[in-house]
């Protein structure tokens, strides 16, 4: 439950998801190393936007990373294979950011696919064509 400043508790709106209904989650925990680098590969585009549009140094400073300590992590190898020096490196936070921005796109993307198809189908329950169209294949009148 979360609560307002008022006192006023409201429910969560991901008490009903099913992915994360019960004690296990369906989405994944770790994504393969391809995964992993194309991720951060899109995190070093955001964060390229993103210094474009900030003036604090401070903020600036926590989106990157230096290169050295890039080359310890194993999501890093395409960026440090392109990098030529001149690429911005994505900080591990922004990494993570990215990644559930990915995921939770992704799972709304999929429930809105679902809701329109079901929908459409209780739209198209009533509908008078379909019905008689059944009755003339099936029934063979």
């Amino acid at each position: 439950m979360s609560s307002l400043a008022g006192g006023e508790d409201l429910p969560s709106p991901f008490a009903d998801i099913p992915a994360l209904v019960h004690d296990h989650s369906y989405l994944p925990v770790r994504y393969d190393g391809l995964v992993d680098n194309a991720l951060v590969y899109i995190s070093r585009f955001v964060v390229r936007q993103a210094l474009k549009k900030l003036s604090c140094d401070v903020c600036r400073a926590s989106l990157v990373t230096d290169a050295a300590s890039a080359i310890k992590n194993q999501s890093y190898h395409l960026l440090c294979l392109r990098n030529n020096g001149g690429l911005v490196i994505p900080s591990e936070g922004t990494v993570r950011v990215v990644r559930a921005t990915l995921v939770v796109s992704l799972f709304f993307k999929l429930r809105l696919h679902h809701i329109a198809q079901m929908t459409t189908l209780s739209l198209q329950s009533n509908n008078m064509r379909q019905k008689l169209n059944k009755t003339v294949l099936f029934k063979g009148h």
